[in-house]
């Protein structure tokens, strides 16, 4: 094969094979200007020409940066002109089966979990997938690969002239022209594990009236996942298992676990190795760049009498062609070190190279009862305010340190050195975030719920009757004052220089022009400044406050976010999306340095101004595949290079200064997590995860 490459899909690359090509797309082996082995995906030069099947393409390189993490393959560069990806020598599915024959069951189960995992770990990304198809799958010695990320990847035909594609799969949804979800993923998943499993699909022809009305024939499905394939295909949507519940039938300890059994057959680990050491031993091609014809496929047959060995079948892989695992989750194969010991001695790529790959957790606790948040103390302890109990834990580590049962019923707030605040039904307790120790209890204040702000030592509180400033290094009252009643222990709090600054979301009883209300006090005295309405921001409408007094609030009428002076009253802009549209439905906020982060309920992105109100980057949610977020939450980790955008499917990080998605996080190794609005308390070097009213806390390193 000698199809010439135009210069600008390679630029910065030396092309030594094609490792796959599709209807939509080719993908090549090449040598990045450092040495790394890369695989660069370029689509067709047909497809280039239509502006929509450009952006779908783009769409499908940023799904798969986002969606990083295992059985993904880490991303380099995702664009419209190319897709570059760490390198592992792979089969696709389709070339495995239609050469070594089908996957035995065990085979089936880790490929099975793990694609099931990934779609678990897409389906928070993107409604559905619709990337699955036999050769978007790849088989390494690692485990299998994701490589389709949409309907484009999964295309066995693309009309160049438009956004038209042919599926390989189709499922009774589409058959019936109905809108798509999560489940016929599944249905797509139970047709390709049959597959694996048979060499072919469970309906004779496969047509559209096949795929929706008759029965599926997994006779030749190897009997102990037959019935779960059987609820895949189920022609209800609401009939069929989650990606989670089938991850966990197949894998209950997930799909690594059954990697160290083994996975591959002989033949195929022969072709990978042979893939590998051709490679390694390619030189870079002189002249134009072209493609050099891919290795021929080996037809030798293992010794059946000696069983290899699992650990020899990928020890003879990475072995024989010298194979890197990156530390950070990229995959390469070095170059320039033979007779010079393996490349794994050559400096693993920075975190950066790989976006959407999260940082590997430094640990994962499960508490026996929900609590709130996690208070990370000086990096070095985390508080946990359990039902009941309070838990301090190695920050560097997880490991249990000190247990209280302290009554705690609110949350905690760390005072100065080694002193922390709790509120207890016996009054607000002092304790020793090193070791636990209670120091003495206020019983003055009790049923304190949460601490509404913290400057220092002086916190401030709801107890009756009314709003409390309390100097906790001193134990002493600083002020008291009655509030309306409308402002109760559920409103937000925000300390600017001079004045605390509250907001109210009162019920319709309590506010019948059906407004939010606002008031401010001095923070020395706690008199009130003044107590108002604003504009036109409903009692259910989404607002904060900065500390420099200026309201950023959904107007309820549109549903556009807009900003007013909190003295004075003044409109002073409205927020826009574009240069013509206003910013609709905002669902977070953050104010940090001069910048004012914003999330939309519209598209789930995350909106980046200046305080003159200048868009100065949008960090989108999925490119352009989006869904409606009811509620997310934004944070800023304490060195302010990290930007956290979460919400109850995940955490993802973004860089302040440009929007770029980073990385992703969902958990770690939990069949079944919480449910909750993630949630972050992180100091200078760790930030640690937990949801609302959830058992699970995870930390992982940031700095």
């Amino acid at each position: 094969m000698t199809d010439v490459l135009p210069d600008s899909a390679l630029d910065g690359f030396t092309v030594l094979t094609q490792q796959w090509r599709s209807a939509s797309a080719a993908a090549h082996v090449a040598r990045d200007r450092g040495g790394d082995t890369v695989l660069v995906v370029v689509p067709h030069p047909e497809l280039t020409r239509s502006p929509a099947l450009r952006r779908r393409f783009r769409a499908e390189a940023e799904l798969a940066a986002r969606a990083a993490g295992p059985w993904v393959a880490p991303v380099r560069e995702a664009g419209e002109a190319r897709l570059v990806t760490g390198f592992r020598p792979a089969l696709a599915l389709d070339t495995a089966v239609a050469r070594h024959g089908p996957l035995p069951a065990p085979a089936l189960r880790v490929l099975g979990s793990a694609l099931a995992e990934s779609l678990a770990r897409l389906h928070t990304l993107v409604s559905v997938h619709r990337g699955l198809a036999p050769h978007t799958v790849h088989l390494t010695a690692d485990g299998p690969v994701l490589t389709g990320f949409g309907p484009l990847g999964a295309a066995t035909r693309v009309d160049p002239v438009g956004p038209r594609l042919t599926l390989g799969f189709l499922t009774p949804e589409q058959v019936a022209r109905q809108t798509l979800g999560p489940a016929s993923d599944v249905f797509v998943l139970g047709l390709l594990l049959v597959y694996a499993a048979t060499g072919g699909g469970p309906f004779a022809t496969a047509t559209a009236n096949e795929i929706a009305e008759a029965d599926a024939a997994l006779d030749d499905v190897p009997r102990e996942v037959r019935p779960l394939l059987d609820r895949c295909l189920s022609k209800d949507p609401a009939g069929r298992p989650t990606p989670g519940e089938i991850a966990a039938e197949l894998a209950p300890d997930g799909a690594a676990a059954l990697l160290a059994q083994g996975w591959l057959s002989g033949p195929v680990t022969a072709e990978l190795a042979e893939q590998a050491a051709t490679i390694l031993a390619s030189e870079p091609p002189a002249g134009p760049r072209t493609l050099v014809d891919a290795p021929p496929p080996v037809n030798e047959t293992p010794d059946e009498s000696v069983p290899p060995r699992p650990l020899g079948r990928r020890h003879l892989l990475t072995g024989a062609a010298a194979l890197v695992v990156g530390a950070g989750g990229g995959w390469a194969l070095g170059h320039g070190t033979r007779g010079s010991g393996p490349a794994a001695a050559r400096p693993a790529p920075r975190p950066s190279r790989v976006p959407g790959t999260a940082p590997t957790a430094l640990w994962h606790y499960k508490a026996v009862e929900t609590g709130a948040p996690a208070v990370n103390w000086r990096d070095s302890r985390v508080i946990l305010p359990l039902i009941g109990q309070l838990v301090g834990l190695d920050a560097r580590n997880g490991k249990v340190r000190w247990s209280k049962d302290a009554g705690i019923d609110s949350d905690v707030a760390v005072i100065h050195d080694d002193l922390v605040l709790g509120g207890t039904y016996r009054g607000l307790v002092r304790l020793s975030a090193e070791t636990g120790s209670i120091k003495d209890t206020d019983t003055k204040y009790t049923l304190v719920e949460k601490f509404l702000a913290q400057d220092g030592p002086r916190v401030w509180f709801m107890a009756a009757p009314g709003l409390v400033c309390y100097d906790a290094a001193e134990r002493t009252e600083v002020w008291h004052t009655r509030l309306p009643k409308v402002y109760t222990s559920d409103m937000k709090a925000v300390l600017g220089r001079d004045t605390l600054y509250l907001q109210a979301y009162p019920k319709p009883d309590d506010a019948p022009k059906g407004k939010a209300r606002f008031a401010a006090l001095d923070r020395d005295t706690g008199k009130i400044t003044w107590e108002k309405t604003v504009g036109g921001v409903g009692a259910d409408a989404h607002a904060w406050i900065s500390p420099e007094g200026v309201l950023h609030a959904e107007e309820t009428k549109w549903a556009r976010l807009s900003a007013w002076d909190m003295d004075s009253g003044k409109k002073l802009q409205t927020y826009k999306s574009d240069a013509d549209i206003p910013l609709s439905k905002p669902r977070a906020m953050l104010w940090h340095g001069n910048a004012l982060y914003v999330t939309s309920a519209t598209s789930g992105d995350v909106y980046r101004f200046t305080s003159d109100g200048d868009l100065r980057w949008v960090s989108q949610a999925q490119g352009d595949l989006f869904s409606t977020v009811t509620y997310a939450d934004l944070a800023m980790v304490d060195s302010g290079d990290l930007l956290l955008r979460l919400d109850q499917q995940s955490v993802v990080a973004i860089a302040p200064d440009t929007g770029r998605p980073l990385w992703v996080f969902q958990g770690v190794g939990e069949a079944e997590l919480d449910n909750g609005l993630w949630r972050v308390s992180a100091g200078s070097r760790t930030a640690v995860f937990s949801r609302e009213f959830g058992k699970h806390y995870f930390a992982l390193p940031i700095g």
